[in-house]
């Protein structure tokens, strides 16, 4: 069973998520978890995406132990994670033990300071909600087909992703 570390001290520090690059969308998710001074932590990128269903049903590998997460998560790390470097990325379900409401309290504190001196920050909409912002940006640029374009938006806006009452934190505070 996963035990998480204490933290040195808790909002001074955090933990990122080394998730481990994958040649295939198939391979096993692995990653590492590390904690970090905030002031001296590598270069990372924050995850924001929707919880989705409660009940932790896919699994990942953390520093060599299974751990249960939510289909929603797994599927945005598989999605994310690169074939060649690792991904350094904070993700607030793995990344604050869960278990710990000292430890939830102190870090849900930090989440905006977590996210404006985070690198970028990734938005997951969820499985099959994606559309290629390239696209609409094109599509907006020549203005052709105005109904597909605003069809792609429609898609953006009536995610799941945007009921979350931390997206305007999220995203308010991103850097990137």
């Amino acid at each position: 069973m996963f035990q998480y570390d204490e933290l040195a001290s808790s909002p001074l520090s955090f933990r990122l998520l080394t998730l481990k690059a994958a040649s295939y969308s198939t391979d096993p998710i692995n990653c590492i978890l590390t904690s970090h001074a905030r002031h001296s932590s590598p270069k990372y990128t924050t995850l924001s995406y929707t919880w989705g269903c409660p009940t932790p049903s896919k699994s990942i590998t953390i520093n060599s132990k299974t751990i249960p997460i939510r289909p929603s998560l797994e599927s945005a790390l598989r999605h994310l994670r690169l074939p060649h470097d690792d991904l350094i990325i904070w993700v607030d379900a793995l990344c604050i033990n869960q278990s710990s409401d000292a430890e939830k309290s102190a870090q849900v504190q930090c989440m905006q300071d977590i996210y404006a001196e985070s690198e970028q920050t990734l938005v997951w909409l969820g499985e099959g909600s994606s559309v290629p912002v390239g696209e609409l940006e094109k599509l907006g640029k020549e203005g052709r087909d105005p109904g597909k374009l605003m069809g792609g938006y429609r898609t953006i806006y009536t995610a799941p992703y945007w009921t979350r009452v931390w997206i305007q934190q999220e995203i308010a505070t991103a850097r990137h």
